[in-house]
């Protein structure tokens, strides 16, 4: 017997999905981002790095995964609202975009920290 919880739950998680393919589908710059993570793992692994750092890893991934997302929400955002070049509504595209940024150089930082030992 499936229960409404066990129902909402499987729910939530096609939603959840429609969300990722739409990304992965529309969004350059997120599948540049996830095909280089997926690149990085994959590096890390056949490697055979230590445990805390495909942890890092990973985690640094998805944080710029989800930075992204972020990104095209509040870009989406303010189109719906402000459909118009609007200055405000351009600072506020050119900041989500320079967060992202911030994050990916981040990510580089700590993947060359990692991966240094391993190349050099």
């Amino acid at each position: 017997m499936v229960t409404r919880l066990t129902r909402d739950f499987f729910k939530s998680l096609r939603h959840a999905g429609r969300g990722f393919k739409y990304m992965t589908i529309r969004e350059k710059n997120f599948r540049i981002e996830l095909a280089a993570g997926i690149v990085v793992l994959g590096i890390a692994f056949y490697m055979e790095m230590q445990k805390w750092e495909l942890v890092s890893l990973t985690f640094i991934i998805f944080i710029v995964l989800i930075l992204e997302a972020i990104n095209t929400l509040v870009e989406r955002l303010i189109n719906i609202f402000n459909p118009r070049v609007h200055p405000y509504a351009k600072m506020l595209k050119d900041v989500t975009a320079s967060i992202v940024l911030l994050g990916s150089i981040g990510s580089i930082i700590i993947g060359l920290l990692i991966f240094w030992p391993y190349v050099f």
